[in-house]
């Protein structure tokens, strides 16, 4: 048995000098089997979104609220369906989290999304936001051009 070298710098090339050779007698093995020695990561494979996907206007016909949560700074919303659905089309209930951005604190990936279906009761005291109005700000831009 081969001993490693007591200084540092001999026992540093001799960790690289030992590594590679064992990296070459385990790539020659894995080729005499058919294996690949380069192993790579693959990136995780898109998925589509499946048929019955529950969209906004499901949950509107549902009759249900969107409780929205930011995890950061605590605070609940309640929403309907519906109004979400003019903002941001009809997409999956599950979509909208990534969407939304928390007006208090100004988060964007800290939101939290559930569905729920009050009571009567419940809804009597519950304070729903609905949506107000929708207005686009016209900005403008300029550039400077030399002699023209």
């Amino acid at each position: 048995m081969v001993t490693a070298p007591a200084s540092g710098k001999q026992r540093k090339r001799w960790r690289v000098a030992n590594r590679r050779a064992t990296d070459g007698v385990i790539a020659d093995l894995l080729r005499r089997q058919g294996i690949c020695s380069c192993f790579v990561l693959m990136p995780e494979p898109y998925w589509p979104k499946h048929q019955n996907a529950y969209l906004l206007s499901s949950a509107h016909a549902n009759g249900s609220l969107l409780r929205i949560e930011c995890r950061r700074c605590r605070v609940t919303r309640f929403f309907v369906p519906s109004d979400l659905a003019r903002v941001f089309g009809d997409i999956e209930v599950d979509d909208v989290a990534r969407k939304m951005r928390c007006e208090k604190c100004g988060e964007k990936w800290s939101m939290r999304i559930s569905m729920e279906l009050p009571m009567a009761a419940q809804r009597a005291t519950m304070t729903i936001r609905r949506l107000d109005r929708i207005y686009h700000v016209k900005r403008v831009t300029w550039r400077d051009l030399v002699g023209g």
